[in-house]
Formats: C-alpha cells, structure tokens, sequence
C-alpha cells in the first residue's frame, strides 16, 4: 500500500504504468475510503495483473441500516469501482479473498462483477469467510473452474448452497478445494453427495482435514458410485492410518475415473502402503500419478514398489519422498527404473536418507532410462562432487 500511495499522489500518468506494469500479483488491505481509491486508480494501471489477495477490514458495517451516510455511499461508489477490476483486467486469472468483512451491500456488488460476461476469472480463493451469495455467482462465472474455501465454517448451510452450485448445468468449477475446514466423519456424507452429483468436479482437495479412517470409508463408497466423475483427489495430511488403506486400494483398483491419488503425510507405515502399491499391479488400476512422500514406510516394501514400477501400464509419477527408503532400497527401485517396461516419468525421493553409496545405481538409470524426466533427491546426504556428478548427467 506505501507504494500505491507514492503513485497515487505522484498522478504521471506514463510513470504510473510504467511501475505497474513490473507485477503480476499484487496484495490489498482495505480499511478505508481512500485504501479503496488508491488501490482502485494503480490496479487500472497494472495491465499484467493475473492474481489479486484481498482483504477488507473495518468499511463495511454488517449491521442493518435503514438510511446510509454519505460516507457509507462514498465507500459503496468506491467499491463498486474497484470490483470493476474483474471483468475489465483481462489478464487476472485469480482472486483470493480472506478474513474480509462485507455487508449485504457490498457483498451483492463483488458477487454481480464475478457474473460478469467479461470477468475471466479461473480461480476463486475464499479464506475464512462466509459470503453465502458468492456461491451462487460461482454458477453464472462461465470461466470460473477452480474453487477455493479455505478454513471455511462447514455450517449447515455450506454443502446443500455447493451442492446446489456444482450441480447446476452451467456452474464449471472442476476443481474443489475444501483446505483446512475442520472436516469430520459428520461431513464426509456431505461431501459423498458432492461427488455423486456433481458431473464436472475432477479434482477435489481436503488436505489438513481430520477426516479418519472412517470418514475415508464413507468417501471411498460415493468414489466408486457410477456418477462420480473424480480424477483427482489430494488427501495430504487427512489423520489416515493403515485401517483406511484397503477402502483407499480398492478405489484405486476399481475407479475407471481416478488418475492421481495424494495421500502424503498420513501414517500408513509399511502395511498400509504396501496396499496401495499392490493396487497398482492390478490391471483395472488406472492411477497415474501416487503421491505417497512422508507415509512412515521403509525398504521392506521397495521390492513390491519396484514390481509395481515394472508392471503397470499407465503409472507416470511416483512421490516416495521423506520416507526411510535408504541406499538399498533405492537399489532395488533403481534395477525396476532400467526395466524395459518402466514408463515412470517422474520420481520423487527427496530426504530418503540416501548417501554416495547408491549415487553409482542412480548415474546408471539417468544414462539408461529413457522415459524419466524429473528425479528429486534434495534433501539426501550426498557430497558436494557427487551432487555435481548427478546434476551433470542430467543435462
């Protein structure tokens, strides 16, 4: 805001654009009238502008006023202004706002530019909010296809006003994210009913949800339900254990739809990703991409991996990361990585408690292998000569 304030008084109209035109993403806290100007007269200014974060404090009062002051109507006129930036900025893709504070007023302004004919908008990122209304201009936003609630209430309320949204033939949102909503088995029902009735949901995300293994069990019942759709679904840090892990395998077994499964960060420990891994020599698996980096599993289960790398058809990426792999695990992966059948695009073994002694293996597959485009080994125990030796190869 300093530096909207410099430009807004400087008033060159050339220089003004000029400066603006080095950012892409630009951060606004509103708390008055002249926050609104200001931001309102550099933002036209700003022609690259893709992504905005918002956040409105202290103008709009929520309580009911029969008759609004003048300078309630300066700060409406102001607002109105400044929500014009989304249909007329032809570059901005994406629009977070948290921890604001709107009246009915306000709110029906934001909600009429995101309905706009114009408004190019793909992402919408609400934190800590609960605009209600701003659901239903998700429908009538035609570009709109990433929906972002963030540490969002799951009132009473929330999933009919989605389900009502994502339902509707015209709503294109392909990808949900329901992040750090405090979501339990109570609402795993809830989000069932999203899956099975909403036909162009692809991606659905419920990372740091205490959803539990029984939640997962509710969940992976509507995954296998003939009207969902899902191809991904990211369940990254979601208090799951080795009990979830049979219902999880069996989706991955059964789903025609589902290509990318992120279970990061959840305690499935050898047992429970040695399901997952078994799912993938099954042909009726068409998962693609397997997130399992930070699962608490060790080499016992690297052969059964390295079957999996050789067998299945489809597999592309592999996250194995922060996972007591060590040297002699990723030997064993290596042998499957110059496989003649392996098609593995991308292997994540970052902080796998690898030394020197596999960087021989790892040279090897980097001149053999003919499919594999990324490798991360950051965070391992090499020396710096053996570092520069990989990085070399790699070229």
């Amino acid at each position: 805001m300093p530096l909207f304030y410099c430009l807004f008084e400087n008033q060159e109209e050339e220089f003004v654009k000029q400066i603006m035109g080095f950012f892409v993403e630009a951060t606004v806290l509103i708390r008055e009238n002249k926050d609104l100007m200001v931001s309102s007269y550099c933002l036209k200014r700003c022609h690259p502008l893709q992504k905005l974060r918002l956040c409105v404090q202290d103008i709009f009062e929520k309580k009911v006023i029969v008759v609004k002051t003048s300078s309630q109507m300066r700060s409406l006129d102001h607002w109105r202004d400044f929500c014009s930036l989304l249909y007329t900025k032809k570059n901005l893709r994406e629009l977070e706002i948290c921890n604001s504070k709107l009246d009915s007023t306000s709110e029906r302004i934001l909600c009429k530019a995101l309905r706009h004919p114009s408004c190019q908008l793909r992402t919408l990122n609400l934190s800590e909010l609960t605009f209600e209304d701003l659901f239903k201009a998700v429908v009538h936003s035609q570009n709109l296809t990433h929906l972002s609630l963030t540490c969002m209430p799951a009132s009473g309320r929330v999933f009919p006003l989605l389900r009502e949204v994502l339902a509707n033939p015209m709503c294109n949102v392909q990808h949900l994210s329901l992040m750090k909503c405090d979501l339990k088995i109570s609402t795993c029902e809830e989000i069932s009913l999203l899956l099975t009735n909403s036909k162009n949901l692809k991606k659905l995300t419920l990372s740091n949800n205490p959803l539990s293994n029984e939640g997962m069990k509710i969940l992976c019942d509507a995954l296998l339900h003939p009207g969902c759709a899902l191809e991904s679904l990211v369940l990254f840090l979601c208090c799951l254990t080795e009990s979830s892990c049979n219902s999880v395998g069996r989706v991955a077994m059964l789903s025609r739809t589902l290509k990318h499964l992120d279970v990061s960060v959840n305690y499935l420990q050898n047992h429970g990703a040695l399901v997952l891994i078994l799912s993938l020599m099954v042909p009726s698996c068409h998962l693609e991409e397997l997130e399992l980096s930070g699962c608490f599993f060790t080499i016992n289960i690297c052969r059964d991996i390295a079957t999996a790398i050789i067998t299945n058809k489809r597999l592309k990426s592999l996250e194995l990361g922060s996972n007591n792999i060590g040297d002699a695990g990723v030997e064993l992966l290596c042998d499957a990585l110059e496989h003649p059948t392996c098609i593995l695009e991308n292997l994540g073994l970052e902080e796998c408690m690898l030394t020197n002694a596999c960087c021989e293996t790892l040279a090897s597959v980097l001149i053999n292998n003919k499919t594999l485009k990324k490798l991360n080994l950051l965070g391992n125990d090499f020396g710096n000569w053996v570092s520069w030796m990989l990085f070399y190869m790699m070229m």
